[in-house]
Parts: C-alpha cells; sequence; structure tokens
C-alpha cells in the first residue's frame, strides 16, 4: 500500500472491544470495495473495530476507515479505557507465525541453550552489524540466523549459505571481508527467504523472532533482548 505519507494520516482514539473476524465479510465489502478502487489496492481481511472499520491491505499495512469508506485513517489506534494500542496489538497478532517451520537448509546456528532466536539478518545492513556484540553476550541462547537479502546483497548471502561453514563465511561477510561464491540452488534459496519473509510482513532487517511467533524489530541490546526472550 501507499506510504503513510501518501495516505491522509491521523490518529483517532476509540473505546471499544475488538471483534475478530476472518477475510472480508459482507457488511463491510463496500467500504473495502470503496477503498480499493479509490488507491488501487487490494483489502484481504477487514473487521469492526471501535466504530471503525479497520482493513488490511494485501502489502500487511493497515489502515481505518468509517462505515460507508468516505473517510480513511492512517496511524494508532487506541483505546481509551484500556490505553492499549489496538493497531500495535493487531499486527502482532497478524504477523505470527511458527518460526520453527524455516527450512534448515536457510539457516545457521550459532551457541546453544534451552531458548532459541531466530534472527532474520543482512550482511550489508548497519543495524544487523550493531546487532552482532549484542547477540554474543546472550547466555542459553541458540541464536538461529536467516540471512535475508534487504540491501542488495544477494551475491553475499547466496556466497554464506554454499559455504561449509556458513557461521564462519557469515562472520567475515558482516565484516565485509567476505568474497565466496555461489551455485545456482543458493542463489534461488535466496530469493525463495525473501519471498517467506514477504509473507510473513518481515519488511525490514535485523528482526528477532521468538518460539511463540512474537517478534522483535530493529538493533536492541543484549539487555532488551533477554527481557523479550523472556516474554516481556
Amino acid at each position: 500500500m501507499k506510504r503513510v505519507s501518501q495516505w491522509a494520516a491521523g490518529a483517532l482514539l476509540v473505546a471499544g472491544a475488538v471483534s475478530a473476524l476472518a477475510q472480508v465479510p459482507q457488511s463491510l465489502r463496500a467500504a473495502a470495495d470503496r477503498v480499493e478502487q479509490s488507491f488501487g489496492v487490494k483489502i484481504k481481511d477487514a473487521r469492526s473495530v471501535g466504530g471503525l472499520v479497520e482493513m488490511l491491505e494485501e502489502s500487511g499495512q493497515l489502515v481505518y476507515t468509517t462505515p460507508d469508506g468516505a473517510t480513511l485513517l492512517v496511524g494508532d489506534v487506541i483505546d481509551v479505557q484500556t490505553k492499549r494500542s489496538i493497531s500495535r496489538e493487531r499486527m502482532e497478532e497478524l504477523s505470527k507465525f511458527d518460526p520453527s517451520t524455516i527450512p534448515s537448509k536457510w539457516t545457521f546456528s550459532a551457541g546453544s541453550g534451552s531458548r532459541t532466536l531466530w534472527v532474520f539478518t543482512d550482511p550489508k545492513c548497519p543495524f544487523c552489524k550493531r546487532l552482532e556484540p549484542e547477540l554474543d553476550k546472550l547466555k542459553d541462547v541458540k541464536i538461529v540466523y536467516v540471512p535475508l537479502a534487504y540491501q542488495r546483497s544477494d551475491d553475499m548471502v547466496a556466497g554464506v549459505l554454499c559455504s561449509r561453514d556458513r557461521v564462519a563465511a557469515w562472520k567475515k561477510a558482516i565484516d565485509g571481508q567476505f568474497d565466496g561464491k555461489s551455485t545456482q540452488s543458493c542463489q534461488k534459496d535466496t530469493q525463495d527467504i525473501k519471498q517467506f519473509a514477504q509473507s510473513k510482513m518481515i519488511t525490514g532487517t535485523p528482526t528477532m523472532v521468538r518460539a511463540d511467533g512474537k517478534r522483535l524489530a530493529g538493533y536492541t541490546s543484549a539487555q532488551e533482548i533477554e527481557a523479550f526472550l523472556g516474554g516481556k
């Protein structure tokens, strides 16, 4: 969907319970149709929330309209009574997935422990580089790396995937010293990882996912990661 700055951006404070609806129910179809026709997008899900219609566009962005679809709002929708961000909670719900389903041929692991953290990371991403020392500080944690070429790093990621020692190759790649080569199969895996990440609404790196599917995005300190792994 178009960037927030291209929409009539705004935020609305609302109160009321959130009803769970799957896909676009007929009662909300007219509002969804109006948004699709006006902005040339595809609405894949819709539900009523606090007197508004919440719509999920196929790219993963949430927008809100009045029931007739005449007024569009983009922003954080907050329940006044509980002060919870309905938008953030909804995105967390929609983006959850079981990280153990990620094919092992796309990953490599470092460390060991009773806890597992999956990390979508890019060797050319500055924040991913900054994250590496923080990951090294974690105790009792198995780090499962999922190299994701979002920074025009396709050749580097494919080269890492084709290496016998992926961890060593990754360390060189993250330091900008990797010069490995890849086969066609590893290049295909690199593209498949991109498609998988997009299907799970992973839009940037680094993105960390814990076993229950909740995620933590961006550079984060070891202390904050520990709190995240502890369920906070």
